[in-house]
C-alpha cells in the first residue's frame, strides 16, 4: 500500500468526504504491519494538528503523551516528529492553502 493508498485519503480529506480521525484510523489499522493499536489515534491526530498549525516546524521539540498502556519504563511523552515519523503520518498534513504549493506542500519547507 504506502504513499499511494495514503495519497487517495489525502484525496478524501481534501474533498471532505473524511473525517481525519477516520483517515487516521485508517492509516495506522491498514498502513502498518502489524496495525497500530487505536490508542494511539488521538494522538496522531494531536501531531498532525501541532504540525498544521506551525507550518515554520518549530513543533520539533513539542511532547506528545504517549497513551499509558503503551508506555515503557519512566518514559510518558515523546516528540511530535517521533509521532509523525513513526506512525508516517506526514501525507495526511494539510497546510493552509495560502501557505501551499500546488501538491499540498509547505512552501520554503
Amino acid at each position: 500500500m504506502g504513499s499511494t493508498y495514503i495519497a487517495g485519503i489525502v484525496d478524501q480529506l481534501g474533498d471532505g468526504d473524511l473525517a481525519l480521525r477516520q483517515a487516521v484510523a485508517i492509516q495506522l489499522k491498514a498502513n502498518h504491519y502489524p496495525p497500530v493499536h487505536s490508542d494511539w489515534i488521538d494522538v496522531a491526530i494531536k501531531a498532525i494538528k501541532t504540525v498544521e498549525g506551525d507550518p515554520e516546524g518549530d513543533f520539533g521539540w513539542d511532547d506528545l503523551e504517549i497513551p499509558a498502556s503503551h508506555r515503557k519504563g519512566s518514559k510518558t511523552h515523546t516528540r511530535v516528529t517521533e509521532v509523525m515519523d513513526g506512525l508516517h503520518l506526514w501525507d495526511l498534513v494539510r497546510y493552509p492553502k495560502e501557505d501551499a504549493d500546488q501538491d499540498g506542500v509547505a512552501k520554503d519547507a
